[in-house]
């Protein structure tokens, strides 16, 4: 039998091909039985029946019962596919979330039974905004290197606070390498004290890095903020471990140059950041 032309289209907003097949040929034909319908379909009538069951629970399909008499399914508005299909996507986003709830555990029992190193790229605002909630599910110490071209996302500022907070709250500390800003060194050390933050200031042209470098746990993430918003997070022991050495070093190596910012801020001889 020729095939209505509707049912490419219904397959693909998420019909079976036999759904789209009964429901098409049910619209065609009008309000009739199981046992005629199946006459003009491909399907024996008892798979008719399920078919039809399954359009009902969907809200595609009608049935009218009547006692003594023979059951009479006819099609519902087509617009009750748009409500179904409503129905279905709020049904996948609340198994998307529920799935992203447990993929970071999930990731490290992964990385922990294979040895093989868990990578995730993640778009935009929303990736920056899990990678946070992975910072605070881990709960571990930080130790950051921030790129001095975050300024180019303004769009994460109240974001950045809130993390903050939430951090401060659990008792995540912070290693920090930053260029400076133009606040005054007493601002930023009572800012540092009260969010947890041990700082390194380093000239901007010492780590003129375009993306942000967080270590944490068995992880680490690169936040690119230089262009498009993007972050990867690299979840290999080894890996991380060669980050902390290096973190550690540049911490170490950095110890004069925090030494004479701080005090060229304090007695006015450094008044703004060298230019990027």
């Amino acid at each position: 039998m020729e095939k209505h032309p509707s049912i490419t289209y219904l397959i693909e907003a998420g019909l079976r091909e036999d759904q789209a097949m009964v429901y098409t040929t049910l619209l065609e034909r009008g309000k009739t039985t199981a046992s005629k319908l199946a006459g003009r379909l491909p399907y024996s009538r008892p798979m008719v029946y399920r078919i039809l069951d399954e359009l009902i629970n969907i809200g595609a399909v009608s049935k009218n019962d009547e006692v003594g008499a023979v059951s009479i399914f006819e099609c519902a508005h087509p617009l009750k596919l748009r409500d179904w299909m409503a129905k279905e996507k709020n049904v996948y986003e609340q198994k998307q979330k529920a799935l992203e709830s447990t993929l970071t555990d999930l990731i490290s029992l992964y990385s922990t039974q294979t040895g093989k190193p868990g990578v995730r790229v993640l778009q935009g605002l929303v990736g920056l905004s899990e990678l946070y909630e992975d910072v605070l599910n881990e709960q571990s110490p930080l130790c950051l290197i921030r790129s001095p071209y975050d300024d180019q996302h303004p769009e994460i500022s109240d974001l950045v606070i809130k993390q903050i907070e939430e951090q401060v709250k659990i008792g995540i500390t912070t290693q920090a390498i930053t260029p400076f800003d133009n606040e005054t060194i007493e601002e930023l050390e009572t800012i540092d004290h009260k969010n947890l933050v041990t700082r390194r200031l380093v000239y901007i042209d010492q780590l003129d890095l375009p993306a942000q470098i967080i270590i944490y746990a068995d992880k680490v993430a690169l936040t690119a903020f230089d262009g498009e918003l993007m972050t990867t997070i690299i979840q290999n022991k080894a890996i991380t471990t060669t980050f902390q050495l290096l973190f550690e070093l540049i911490w170490q190596t950095t110890k004069t140059e925090d030494e004479n910012i701080r005090q060229g801020l304090r007695d006015g001889t450094i008044t703004a950041p060298r230019p990027r």
